[in-house]
Formats: C-alpha cells, sequence, structure tokens
C-alpha cells in the first residue's frame, strides 16, 4: 500500500512537471528579446541602440510633424520622466491609460494606469492614452502583429500578410481587469477556435474589414516614422522589426509599438509559422504582391 501510494504521488509529480515544461516552452517559443545589451554593446540595434525605442518614436515625429500628425499615427504619449508634469496637469478622470516599462515583450511590462500609480510614475518610461474605439471582432479587442524589414541596399519594405492577438475576455473600455483590455501574446489556439475569431490578417476580409485600404495606411504612417527618425536605421544589412498596430472602429489604424528582434518561427503554431515563412522565403527579392516599400535606400542613412 506505501510503495503504491508513493509510486502515485511520484506519477502525478512528473505529470505537473511535464505540463511545467510544455507550457514554458509554450510561453518562450514567442517571447521578444527586447532587453539584453544596453547601448555600445549593441549592433544589431536592439535594447537602447535601438532606431524605434517607443521612448524615441513619439519624439521624434513629433519634432518633425507636430502633434496633430503624431496623434494620427500613434495613441497620445507621454515621455517619463520628461513629460511627468504635463501629464499630471493633462490627466483626464474619464479617460484610461496604459503605462510601459522601457522593454516589456510579450506584453510583460504593460500595465493599466492606476492613480495609485502617480507615487511611482519613474518605474515607467512611457504612458499611453488608451484607445478608446478599438475595432471588435466578436465583441474581442485585438492588435495585428505584422513586419518590417530593413534591408540596407533596397530600402524598407512592409510584409502585408500579419496575425491577429486577441484579448482573453469581451472587450470594456471602463473596466480594469487586464484580460479584457490588454492582448494576449501568447494565446493558443483554442481562443481562436471557441470564440470564432480570425487568426490572420487575410481572414479579416470576411468580416468585412477593408485591410487593404489599412495595409497602405499603414505603409505610410511607418514612411513617416522613418524620415522622422535621425539616425541611421542600419545597424545590420538586413533587420526585422515587428510592428503592432491597432485598427478602429472606423478602419483607421493606430501604431502601438515597433519591437526589435521580433519572433518568426514558431513550430509549435503551423499556421502562424507558414505565414513568416514566406517572410523569410522572400528576404532580398520583395518581388510578390506580399510587400509594400515604404522607403528608398537612401533614406536610411
Amino acid at each position: 500500500m506505501t510503495r503504491l501510494f508513493y509510486f502515485i504521488l511520484i506519477l502525478i509529480l512528473v505529470v505537473i512537471v511535464y505540463q511545467y515544461l510544455k507550457i514554458y516552452t509554450s510561453f518562450t517559443e514567442g517571447v521578444e528579446n527586447l532587453g539584453g545589451p544596453l547601448k555600445g554593446d549593441n549592433p544589431q540595434g536592439k535594447g537602447e541602440n535601438s532606431p524605434f525605442l517607443r521612448t524615441k518614436i513619439w519624439e521624434n515625429v513629433l519634432a518633425k510633424y507636430g502633434p496633430l500628425q503624431t496623434e494620427a499615427i500613434f495613441p497620445k504619449t507621454y515621455i517619463l520622466p520628461k513629460d511627468t508634469a504635463l501629464f499630471l496637469k493633462e490627466e483626464k478622470s474619464y479617460t484610461q491609460y496604459i503605462a510601459k516599462t522601457l522593454f516589456s515583450g510579450g506584453r510583460v511590462g504593460v500595465f493599466l494606469y492606476e492613480p495609485s500609480m502617480k507615487q511611482n510614475l519613474s518605474e515607467y518610461a512611457v504612458i499611453q492614452e488608451y484607445i478608446k474605439n478599438p475595432l471588435l471582432i466578436n465583441g474581442f479587442k485585438f492588435d495585428v502583429r505584422l513586419y518590417m524589414v530593413v534591408d540596407c541596399k533596397k530600402g524598407v519594405f512592409l510584409y502585408k500578410p500579419g496575425y491577429n492577438v486577441y484579448t482573453e475576455e469581451k472587450f470594456d473600455y471602463t473596466s480594469k481587469k487586464r484580460s479584457q483590455k490588454i492582448n494576449q501574446a501568447y494565446s493558443g489556439d483554442e481562443h481562436y477556435d471557441i470564440h470564432k475569431l480570425p487568426r490572420t490578417t487575410d481572414e479579416l476580409f470576411a468580416y468585412n474589414v477593408p485591410y487593404d485600404q489599412i495595409i497602405y495606411d499603414i505603409g505610410m504612417k511607418l514612411r513617416k516614422i522613418i524620415l522622422a527618425t535621425p539616425e541611421s536605421i542600419c545597424p545590420m544589412p538586413n533587420t526585422i522589426y515587428g510592428i503592432d498596430i491597432e485598427i478602429l472602429d472606423d478602419f483607421n489604424s493606430k501604431i502601438i509599438e515597433i519591437n526589435s528582434k521580433p519572433t518568426t518561427k514558431f513550430k509549435d503554431t503551423p499556421w502562424k509559422n507558414n505565414l513568416t515563412q514566406k517572410l523569410r522565403d522572400e528576404m532580398g527579392d520583395y518581388d510578390s504582391n506580399l510587400w509594400i516599400q515604404i522607403a528608398s535606400p537612401e533614406s536610411l542613412f
């Protein structure tokens, strides 16, 4: 009896460890390496050397194009600590905000802002107004992950296909529940299937979303960001960036962030891996209708 008890106990522990490792592997498969080496040790444009760091792109576009055009590209953003006083002055009780640390791959460093956080604003890099009118599909908010390639010999190209990332629960702007407001980075296929949610941008047409119009608008916004970037965006001959965008209920769009070193291989998610496989196969050519050229090589230096 005692041996049987210990055998069952060991078996249960083995199952628990196996499930933990399975979840951990699934999570880390898609984690973007946004931290790592800082300035001075960063040949890939990662970390503080990235030309598209979240604290840089807002200020660069604001300096070149002014507040009206900048707020048409991004959610209104406050760079901390420089804009701390401005944020505290402009903060509105009826407006929701997001607080972000400097590096927050996989939404780990993204938080719903609470007034109690005023005492610790130094812990965050930016505060953004939360988008009030996102496009919803079956009640769920989502953003789209796209990819942009900076090819220092040929220019900058936006890869048109992308995949959709949803909230865990149906969206409610007034809610303080993370599951209703922050999109999941690592949701499994079950979430798409149970709630009948389109996985890719190609599937958005079935929901009357004019994606072909939206993607060209995104390309123009990215072009403005590139032209507003004062430093070279060519740390390597070819660099892939992950672009997170949100579609609004009027089919306008906002660029949420541009991520260095995004994941492009998904061994446990075949449909997602197939989408990015074409990107990897066509790197250097960009001749198919899957690409939009948004900048020439001359604008990269």
